[in-house]
């Protein structure tokens, strides 16, 4: 036996189980719509599509939160979502998750409808406040800790609670997205079946930086979002790693810990995260390469 193979046996891996660890497969992805109230969030949803309401995709300032607004920002585009906007707290200013000053500021965007990335499981007194105050329902999408009892959102979707049958429970925030983008597939026209996968590399950024469990679904997310990553089409991404000296062909998950992820992290720290989302979404080149040196040059000051 190779060491190769010693090392896979003393972690339990023999024979499918060892290959599968090695080479994950994608198709094996559970339903999303064994999550909790994801049915209830993607009625809401195809609604809002249908209705053409004013959107506001609400992340967070960190890797995690940035991945999964970009992801939901290019979903949203493909099933043809009429107004959709992001907004991403300020660390100094709002702080981590929703505040009622931040509701303030997205119901003066026009929202009709919040929709959470990577927050909003325990924010019960602001979804509440966007209901009473502006008649904004939210949809949470969420993987952190959880309260009780629910928030007031039209749907909480989020692995931790126990009242679905969901097999993995260990999911980041751009996973939790991610799910619920493959339950939207089956709903709405624009991206058909298989071509989601071009939204992995931002699934593996925000998993890896987020420090969630490399194992099951993860691993698989993680492997074929490595695949995206070396065919890169995201010319922000594309800018990064120039910038960050990384070879896309070589890309590996340590350079989305310690390479992209630092100087992804370092707009946030210094100034605002938004840096960050801007180049995520860039769809120029001149343009993310900016961002792009903006985000390199704020991770040598700090």
């Amino acid at each position: 036996m190779s060491l190769f193979a010693q090392i896979l046996a003393a972690r339990g891996l023999h024979g499918a189980a060892a290959e599968e660890f090695l080479h994950p497969d994608y198709d094996a992805k559970p339903d999303p719509f064994l999550l909790s109230q994801m049915q209830t969030a993607v009625d809401r949803l195809v609604q809002a599509q249908a209705a053409g309401e004013a959107i506001v995709v609400y992340g967070d300032y960190d890797i995690d939160g940035l991945s999964a607004t970009a992801l939901l920002l290019d979903a949203f585009a493909s099933f043809g979502f009429a107004a959709v906007q992001a907004f991403i707290p300020n660390r100094f200013v709002e702080g981590y998750g929703m505040t009622k000053g931040a509701v303030d500021k997205v119901a003066a965007m026009g929202a009709k409808l919040i929709v959470t990335v990577d927050c909003g499981s325990l924010c019960h007194q602001e979804i509440a406040y966007a209901k009473e105050r502006y008649g904004i329902d939210t949809v949470v999408t969420d993987h952190h800790n959880i309260a009780p009892t629910r928030p007031p959102a039209i749907a909480t979707v989020n692995p931790k609670y126990d009242d679905h049958h969901y097999p993995f429970r260990d999911l980041c925030g751009a996973g939790v997205a991610f799910k619920l983008v493959q339950a939207l597939q089956t709903e709405l026209d624009g991206l058909p079946d298989g071509y989601e996968k071009w939204l992995l590399d931002l699934v593996a950024l925000g998993t890896v930086c987020d420090i969630v469990t490399l194992a099951d679904e993860n691993r698989a997310n993680v492997y074929w979002g490595l695949e995206v990553l070396k065919k890169q089409q995201r010319p922000g991404l594309k800018a990064l790693m120039a910038v960050a000296g990384i070879e896309p062909e070589q890309v590996n998950a340590r350079h989305l810990g310690f390479g992209l992820g630092p100087r992804m992290n370092a707009a946030g720290r210094l100034e605002t995260a938004q840096h960050a989302l801007d180049m995520l979404v860039a769809c120029d080149g001149m343009a993310a390469l900016a961002a792009s040196e903006k985000l390199e040059e704020l991770n040598i000051k700090r």
